[in-house]
């Protein structure tokens, strides 16, 4: 359901806007469809506490949609480590790729093959239980973890093979009127009805 709503929203986007939209700006939209425009506090239906958190879900779920703030790092790997730590600021990773090269002096990346748990079981039956290492060609996710297999062996780990990864950022949250929508990108100031849209429908 919430893949066709924003479907349905997202498509209707036909312009770019240059001006970075407030909060406070947007908040007040939201209260005005809502018809709860009482300056006191005390009697309004929604807090602002309430709608900046409702805001921060509209920025992060559009953001996951159309993918515009991202970012990559890379995460050297350790000969045998199967788990390594998610980015602190991904809210989705849709990419990884793994140094073949062997070299502590060059690079060659290729793209991984993402597979579910399930998948690992029916086509590599021992996969969970397999000590050995080599050269990554895919890779799962557990809890956190992203987790290349094979695990990484001696000639692509460390300084000789790394994972580099691509992922959607989590919009910066906050509480304050003043703060831009999207991290103050223009580019994705198109999109304030989507989320004046989302937070009125979660109101």
């Amino acid at each position: 359901m919430k893949k066709l709503f924003f479907g349905l929203i997202l498509s209707v986007v036909l312009s770019t806007n240059t001006y970075a939209y407030t909060r406070g700006e947007i908040i007040t939209e939201i209260r005005n469809q809502l018809s709860d425009i009482n300056p006191d506090t005390a009697i309004q239906s929604f807090s602002p506490a309430l709608l900046h958190s409702r805001i921060d879900h509209a920025e992060e779920d559009i953001n996951k949609q159309i993918r515009h703030i991202v970012s990559k790092s890379t995460v050297a790997t350790v000969c045998g480590t199967r788990e390594y730590d998610y980015p602190v600021s991904a809210s989705m990773i849709y990419r990884v790729s793994y140094d073949t090269d062997g070299s502590s002096i060059t690079k060659k990346y290729i793209e991984l093959t993402y597979m579910t748990i399930d998948n690992l079981d029916r086509d590599y039956s021992s996969w969970d239980n397999d000590t050995s290492s080599g050269t990554p060609s895919m890779y799962y996710y557990w809890a956190d973890k992203i987790c290349p297999y094979p695990t990484p062996g001696i000639k692509y780990s460390g300084v000789y093979g790394d994972l580099k990864l691509y992922y959607v950022v989590t919009p910066t949250t906050s509480t304050t009127d003043s703060t831009k929508l999207f991290n103050g990108y223009n580019q994705l100031q198109q999109f304030k009805n989507c989320i004046i849209d989302y937070v009125c429908a979660l109101c």
